[in-house]
């Protein structure tokens, strides 16, 4: 079998993540071949920090060994640097003027440091942070030099400076802004991390220009522009990344900040694509693992024959310098139409903040305690409106019991998308027992680091015992080991998502579906993106073809209004052999269509179907003259809305039936509100807005139930009291019932 030759050019994160995902995808595509310019395997350049801070040894930071490209037959050009490419003859050149041929070229180039042009700057110890070498170095002259200073006081400039601390060197940190971490934190978190980092030791000089460096043989001083001037053994610049886009310039690849490349990861040369730090989007560059993963992901699958486009990325950030928690995504200053929300606790030493615009989360800065952080990623990418509840929980979480208190559905480590459940099923299923067998087998702790004290403690937890009883026990459906939870977190972050790619990305044994997953993905899909619709896939097989059809109208409230009753009466006359009758909904159904007329009939009916294809609210039953305006309302507001499963209500001024599951009756009081069928249990009574009240309990029911879980059922598991103090929450009610007009005209739109 021919196979296409692919070159990746630039041996990182990026370029070997698209290549791990092209071998699961489809190993035997390419014939591929990697250039690294340094002399090493696969590595992760964003835990160096840790090396530097005696946190890690050099063996933990390689993801990939030398064995893993010989396995898989990749051809490894290590040390081998590619200056040019021509697109036309399809050639490539490196800097040792070696050449050769390629069908397909991916730039994973990724960034080189930025050095200041000021003088001085050729001295040996003035070097950059972005490479095993410079750690070495590092690490080398501090054994012998005692003062050390880094130029930038950005997140790899503070992750430089403590670890040369840890080093033994006395660390000044030079840095032009008011404050540090300026594009991550507020002034005030950046203030407490400032005041944190001084308390270890580090010598700030904030708002202060390097002008030049001297020495005689090695750097001696650091100047400053005011005049100033300290003492230097060693400088490190940290002022930043330049996309390293030499090799794409040469070959005539177009180039602005970036490699500019379009959502599918192609350059403007057919055949050659960038990905990562190297990539420029819509004038955008991202500088973080997070976005080089999902755009080697989208990469991927375009390289392997599929349709993929890569949205914009959620940028987070979390420093990993030891004993110092910081994290921030989303927006970090408010805007005039922004509510804050601010929590500090001087004594614990926490501040939280949180940016919300119309109910939504924008962005969020947690200092002291990241706990609450995979709820903050969870609520800005899924523009969910925001509960109060919700707010409060993020700002006054607590780390407390870790590992110990996480649900499957969390995330761990988010660079990879791994969650606490994927974790558990791989030490169930796969024995992965030790931290290093976790990352083998999940990817989580494979790239910045900074959860591996997590999945640590998760290892240790599973290895005790202690979280046997807590595991998932039963799967989402029987194409797949994994949990509900763990579905709905991977399913909540895909971008233009199907049934389909679900099963595919999740591994999903059976790519077409059982009877369950077919029904419980399109919901949970619609659930989590609204405005993408209702894919419908029919669980079970389509009846056999039939010469009638039945059809039954929308008519909210059971209420018929003369014009309708003329038009039906219309309609009849012209399809005489179609009868009508009353069903126990208290709905018209119209049998005896012929198939080939079933279109004609219902344009002359002019009212649209009831839909018959998934779980809803079915339409409301009354008894009784004082239901009429309620029942008309919520089959108005909830008859198209998908729900876990099928609610019977019924509205009466007498005794209730057996057959609802959601009951309500007049009393002294205003309504009395009923959930089950044959024993029913007062769940509450409503004194004003019932219609209100129902909205919002329909809504947290559809949020929190279990496919195919019927609503008392629910209520009995979640507790009639929480779910109570929860609608009773005026703020809650509202934005629940906001979901569920959302929701509502979502479905309105998709089937006009």
């Amino acid at each position: 079998m021919n196979r296409e030759k692919l070159v990746v050019i630039g041996n990182g994160m990026a370029g070997m993540h698209t290549v791990e995902n092209i071998l699961a995808r489809d190993p035997d595509r390419f014939e591929i071949h990697v250039y690294g310019r340094e002399p090493y395997a696969n590595y992760n350049r964003i835990m160096l920090s840790s090396l530097l801070q005696g946190t890690s040894e050099e063996q933990d930071i390689i993801i990939h060994e030398e064995a893993w490209y010989e396995k898989h037959h990749i051809h490894f050009h290590k040390q081998e640097e590619v200056v040019r490419l021509d697109p036309a003859n399809r050639l490539l050149y490196t800097a040792e003027g070696a050449e050769d041929s390629f069908d397909k070229a991916v730039f994973a180039t990724g960034s080189d440091p930025f050095i200041l042009p000021l003088p001085g700057t050729d001295f040996p110890s003035v070097i950059p942070f972005r490479t095993i070498d410079d750690c070495r170095y590092m690490i080398r002259r501090a054994a012998s030099a005692k003062e050390a200073v880094v130029i930038g006081g950005g997140l790899l400039g503070l992750e430089a400076a403590r670890g040369l601390l840890h080093q033994g060197m006395n660390v000044h940190v030079v840095h032009l802004a008011e404050s540090v971490m300026e594009r991550q934190l507020d002034q005030l978190a950046a203030s407490l991390l400032q005041e944190e980092l001084e308390q270890l030791g580090i010598t700030f000089h904030m708002q202060c220009e390097t002008a030049s460096f001297t020495g005689t043989d090695d750097v001696e001083a650091v100047h400053f522009k005011d005049g100033r001037s300290i003492a230097a053994d060693l400088v490190v610049m940290a002022v930043g990344i330049r996309p390293n886009t030499a090799a794409a310039a040469a070959s005539g690849v177009a180039c602005q900040r970036g490699i500019v490349v379009n959502r599918e990861l192609q350059t403007n040369a057919p055949g050659i694509y960038a990905v990562g730090e190297c990539a420029e989007i819509d004038g955008v560059t991202y500088g973080l693992v997070k976005p080089a993963y999902e755009q080697a992901e989208v990469l991927a699958a375009n390289l392997c024959g599929e349709t993929s486009s890569y949205a914009d990325s959620i940028l987070y950030t979390q420093l990993k310098a030891a004993g110092i928690d910081v994290f921030s995504a989303g927006r970090i200053e408010a805007g005039p139409a922004d509510q804050v929300l601010i929590h500090r606790d001087d004594t614990m030493g926490v501040y939280r903040k949180l940016i919300l615009n119309r109910d939504r989360l924008e962005g969020a800065v947690l200092y002291g305690d990241k706990a609450g952080q995979q709820e903050v990623l969870t609520l800005i990418r899924s523009r969910k409106l925001m509960l109060p509840d919700e707010a409060r929980s993020i700002l006054a979480a607590e780390s407390g019991a870790g590992a110990a208190s996480m649900k499957a559905a969390d995330t761990v480590c988010h660079c990879n998308s791994v969650s606490c459940g994927d974790i558990t099923a791989a030490f169930c299923r796969s024995g992965a027992d030790t931290v290093q067998a976790v990352k083998a087998h999940t990817g989580a702790a494979s790239s910045c680091g900074g959860c591996r004290p997590l999945v640590a403690e998760l290892v240790t937890l599973l290895n005790s015992g202690t979280l046997q009883d807590d595991l998932p026990s039963d799967a989402f459906c029987s194409c797949t080991n994994l949990h509900t939870d763990a579905v709905a977190a991977e399913v909540m972050t895909m971008e233009a998502a199907t049934p389909e790619t679900v099963r595919k990305t999740l591994a999903f044994s059976n790519r077409n579906g059982c009877s369950y997953c077919r029904g419980a993905l399109p919901y949970m899909l619609h659930l989590f993106k609204p405005e993408a619709g209702l894919i419908i896939e029919t669980p079970y097989p389509a009846p056999a073809s039939q010469d009638t059809v039945s059809f039954m109208p929308e008519l909210p409230g059971g209420l018929v209004t003369p014009a309708q009753l003329k038009q039906f009466e219309q309609a009849l006359e012209q399809f005489p052999h179609v009868s009508i009758q009353l069903t126990s909904e208290q709905r018209m159904l119209f049998t005896g269509i012929r198939q080939q007329e079933a279109d004609t009939f219902k344009r002359c009916i002019g009212l649209a179907a009831e839909p018959t294809d998934y779980y809803r609210i079915r339409p409301v039953v009354t008894n009784g003259a004082s239901g009429n305006h309620l029942s008309r309302e919520l089959d108005q507001q909830l008859g198209r809305v998908p729900t876990p499963a099928d609610i019977v209500v019924e509205i009466s001024d007498r005794s209730l039936s057996a057959s609802a599951q959601l009951s309500l009756t007049r009393s002294d009081a205003g309504w009395d509100i009923y959930l089950g069928s044959a024993d029913k249990q007062l769940f509450y009574t409503a004194h004003a807005d019932v219609f209100s009240f129902i909205c919002a309990l329909v809504q947290y029911y559809r949020e929190s139930a279990f496919y195919e879980e019927p609503i008392d059922s629910w209520a009995s598991r979640i507790g009639f009291v929480p779910v109570r103090e929860v609608l009773l929450d005026e703020e809650n009610c509202r934005l629940l019932h906001a979901r569920l007009q959302e929701a509502q005209q979502h479905m309105e739109r998709s089937t006009v």
